[in-house]
């Protein structure tokens, strides 16, 4: 058998970065539509937040792709962290 590289799935923050870019929305607009301050659509995005279930309501509201769809990314990111 050969062993095969896998790609990294996209986490909540690589989906959120290519959604921002598609809707051309800044981080400073994503925190006047979520009520969020800069630092915190910032840290989302650096990866250095963990999403939230009330985060993935927001960001539903905003881009229109359902709650549990984004905390289906983080769970599958975390997964396979887990795993390596």
């Amino acid at each position: 058998m050969y062993a095969r590289e896998v790609e990294r799935p996209a986490g909540p923050s690589e989906m959120l970065a290519d959604l921002m870019q598609t809707f051309n929305i800044s981080s400073a607009e994503l925190a006047l539509r979520t009520g969020w301050g800069i630092n915190r659509v910032r840290a989302l995005l650096s990866d250095n937040l963990s999403l939230t279930r009330e985060m993935a309501v927001k960001l539903e509201d905003v881009f229109g792709v359902s709650a549990s769809t984004w905390l289906k990314l983080k769970h599958n990111k975390t997964a396979l962290m887990l795993i390596k």
